[in-house]
């Protein structure tokens, strides 16, 4: 089962970033959480390249080496027992919506427990939240401006939040 929502976005380029941030992302921390980050830290910029890379050849989408080089990778701590890994994806261009703008997960050190989480900029002009815990998708409403820093301001004070509401799922 796919933990990516089913309204497909009609730019094959979009598509390729709902594929990164909803499938490729969760799986690839998922299955090996120190693996992923220890990759990461030996070439952040190469290693988003290649997630896109992932994505785009499950899509069904040509290599575009000069979009993977506008994807921007953030790591750092998240509050005591956690880390963060953020990919900021480039605008489209006309501006196309709606757009996947960041792509965040956190990983609990401790128990290895991660949680992916996806802001998205709307038709309407608004900001969406969802989260891919276990593989469900879960919308968790209006998010912050389509910025990585209020992002993960938005997510360091909703994050626990979330884990307590769907710790038993």
């Amino acid at each position: 089962m796919s933990a990516e929502p089913s309204t497909a976005a009609p730019n094959p380029l979009q598509q390729v970033f709902r594929h990164l941030a909803f499938e490729v992302l969760p799986r690839s921390v998922g299955s090996k959480p120190v693996e992923f980050i220890a990759n990461y830290m030996v070439n952040p910029e190469r290693f988003t390249a290649r997630l896109f890379r992932e994505a785009s050849r499950g899509m069904g989408f040509p290599r575009d080496d000069a979009v993977a080089q506008q994807l921007r990778s953030h790591f750092g701590d998240f509050g005591e027992d956690c880390e963060f890994y953020m990919i900021e994806f480039p605008r489209l261009p006309g501006g196309a919506k709606p757009a996947i703008s960041v792509a965040a997960v956190v990983l609990d050190r401790e128990t290895d427990e991660v949680v992916c989480y996806v802001l998205s900029e709307e038709v309407d002009g608004s900001t969406a939240v969802r989260a891919v815990h276990n593989r469900v998708n879960w919308q968790l409403g209006n998010g912050p401006e389509p910025l990585a820093g209020a992002f993960l301001k938005y997510l360091r004070q909703t994050h626990e939040g979330f884990l307590q509401a769907h710790s038993e799922l």
